[in-house]
């Protein structure tokens, strides 16, 4: 009864009158935002002698874009950050149903999902006798 006699006999304007008055109050807010990017806009920046030179020689020399070689031949520092010496961070897909598998044998064994692909990885990989890849080639 409480909650009716506050919202008055019809709760549907209620909420109405709410939203507009959310929406005016974001108009004015909006307005003003405007206002005061405007005036910062359009005040003149006052740059002394040095900020005016710096600029001009950083506008002077043209940074060389490095070449897709230069760039491949660099390793990418998100690859080895935090992580031990011998791994590496890498990204795979794989077939749901493998992965709810593995997600599976790592609770059941209380083990991270790593260490069960580790396994995987190892008992697979001491199966084959793998010869080395050939070196890139550069252009």
């Amino acid at each position: 009864m409480a909650k009716k006699a506050r919202l008055g006999a019809d709760p549907l304007k209620w909420i109405q009158d709410s939203r507009e008055k959310k929406s005016d109050n974001l108009e004015q807010s909006s307005n003003q935002e405007n206002i005061d990017n405007s005036s910062i806009q359009n005040k003149p920046k006052k740059q002394g002698l040095s900020e005016l030179q710096e600029k001009s020689e950083k506008s002077s020399k043209q940074e060389s874009i490095p070449s897709k070689s230069e760039l491949l031949d660099k390793p990418c520092n998100t690859e080895k950050e935090g992580i031990p010496g011998g791994w590496q961070r890498a990204t795979f897909i794989i077939r749901e149903k493998h992965l709810e598998k593995i997600k599976a044998i790592a609770y059941w064994d209380r083990l991270q999902i790593k260490e069960v692909i580790e396994e995987a990885l190892e008992e697979y990989l001491a199966k084959r006798e793998v010869k080395p890849m050939p070196p890139r080639r550069k252009n």
